[in-house]
């Protein structure tokens, strides 16, 4: 493997998850770019071009879908009773440890 790819990919695996799944985003778009560049300039004006409206708005319906999912996830996750007097006495006590072991 070259220096090149060696580094690229050495990278990633530092910044995780999602720098690889750019790149791979990348590399799809890429490929349908290439792709699309095959289609006949008549097939392309009468069966492609008037579908592209369509597939935008389904695309924006899902943003706007999953948009307002996740807010009602986070309001969700954030509606949680008071703690009980045990569990505020166990999270005092791993608080204290915590501290403790930084201290050290």
């Amino acid at each position: 493997m070259s220096p090149f790819w060696g580094s690229l990919f050495d990278e990633l695996r530092e910044r995780g998850r999602n720098a690889a799944l750019f790149i791979f985003a990348i590399l799809i778009f890429l490929g349908l770019l290439l792709f699309a560049a095959q289609i006949p300039r008549d097939i392309y004006v009468n069966y492609v071009l008037p579908v592209l409206p369509v597939v935008g708005a389904l695309i924006l319906f899902g943003l706007v879908k999953g948009f307002f999912e996740m807010r009602a996830r986070r309001r969700q996750r954030l509606n949680h009773g008071p703690l009980s007097a045990d569990e505020l006495k166990k999270a005092r006590a791993k608080l204290a440890t915590r501290r403790d072991q930084k201290a050290q």
